[in-house]
């Protein structure tokens, strides 16, 4: 496989990547000069995710991941995060989505006998939408792999532009678009600083709202379809010229 991603990546007029950081490993790794490369960030379908307003009346504070459960996603800190905050009755977890590891999560959620954890499955569009728009908070990725690092995840370009509030493990990808400001980042892989963030932006609610805003601002200005598309259209005349 690694000969395969060399070949094509050699052959290729130009090779597109979601972020620099992945430039930067296929440059060191692949010995591609980063001039052969142009970064195209992934965005989001906003045909389908659009926000929605907050209609809940209930007042439980609901923190919702979605994802498909492969490893690097670090599922297992937040079902730990779950478990440190089980004690605020008021907070509930929402985990949607399917995948490889999702008999593994839910012993651990077993093991851990967490009671305010709910696992929904697999959800279509615009199910899935409807339950992000009543959320209080959203997750990002927590893992520890070195792909995550290289990664904005599509559930962070999904929510900003639902206008929610994020939190996702710090990592230099994310920081190539988002700053402080507009997403609530914590230590990867430490359930113990997630657990305080979300502590942290239930007590604030101005602060969701500011996060929520200005990440919505940061997509539509960098990686919304039109931008995205005029960028490409560059990409592509250049190679042209």
């Amino acid at each position: 496989y690694w000969l395969l991603d060399w070949t094509a990546f050699h052959l290729a007029d130009m090779v597109l990547f979601d972020t620099y950081k992945h430039i930067e490993f296929i440059s060191q790794e692949f010995k591609v000069k980063p001039s052969k490369m142009a970064r195209v960030l992934a965005g989001a379908r906003e045909n389908i995710f659009q926000s929605r307003p907050y209609e809940r009346t209930d007042k439980n504070f609901r923190v919702l991941f979605h994802g498909t459960f492969i490893p690097s996603q670090g599922i297992e800190f937040i079902l730990q995060a779950a478990k440190k905050l089980e004690n605020h009755q008021d907070i509930e977890f929402e985990i949607i989505g399917d995948g490889q590891v999702k008999n593994e999560m839910l012993e651990l959620a077993k093991d851990l006998d967490v009671k305010n954890v709910k696992f929904l499955g697999r959800m279509l569009p615009p199910e899935l939408v409807s339950h992000i728009s009543q959320a209080d908070v959203c997750l990002g990725l927590f893992g520890q792999a070195d792909k995550i690092k290289r990664v904005i995840p599509t559930k962070v370009y999904e929510c900003a532009t639902m206008r929610r509030p994020i939190v996702t493990g710090d990592v230099p990808a994310v920081r190539e678009l988002f700053g402080d400001e507009d997403i609530f980042f914590v230590n990867i892989a430490d359930a113990d600083d997630l657990a305080k963030g979300i502590m942290e932006l239930k007590n604030n609610p101005e602060r969701r709202e500011k996060l929520s805003e200005n990440a919505y601002r940061v997509f539509k200005k960098e990686a919304s379809t039109a931008i995205i598309g005029k960028g490409l259209k560059a990409i592509m005349t250049s190679l042209q010229e």
